[in-house]
């Protein structure tokens, strides 16, 4: 996006003022959302950034050592439910999951096939 702020200022010919503002109308919404992100973080978890914040959550899915493929595909099916499973008062199950995941997977395809 910021390239395109770059290019339609380039086009029209407008002042680095302009520009600048442009940028910073751009900016200041994700820079709100990164800061309530940041303070949440930082109340909850004392971890602003959110790296720590889910390391050793669930001793069933931390290892301390990496796994080999075949361990971590017959995993992926408790993947689902987790995290986001947890957020729901009533819990999802993984075939509500299954379909979520059909979105990117099914815009994928249609932008394969479109490109030929």
């Amino acid at each position: 996006m910021l390239i395109a702020i770059l290019f339609v200022n380039r086009n029209r010919g407008e002042s680095l003022k302009q520009l600048i503002m442009n940028g910073l109308l751009f900016a200041i919404p994700f820079l709100i959302l990164f800061a309530l992100w940041m303070i949440w973080g930082s109340l909850q978890y004392h971890d602003p950034i959110g790296i720590n914040t889910h390391e050793y959550g669930d001793p069933r899915y931390y290892f301390a050592t990496l796994r080999p493929l075949s361990d971590v595909v017959k995993l992926l099916p408790n993947f689902y439910v987790t995290y986001w499973g947890n957020v729901s008062p009533r819990g999802t199950n993984a075939f509500s999951y299954a379909l979520i995941s059909l979105i990117p997977i099914s815009a994928c395809i249609g932008y394969l096939v479109s490109t030929r």
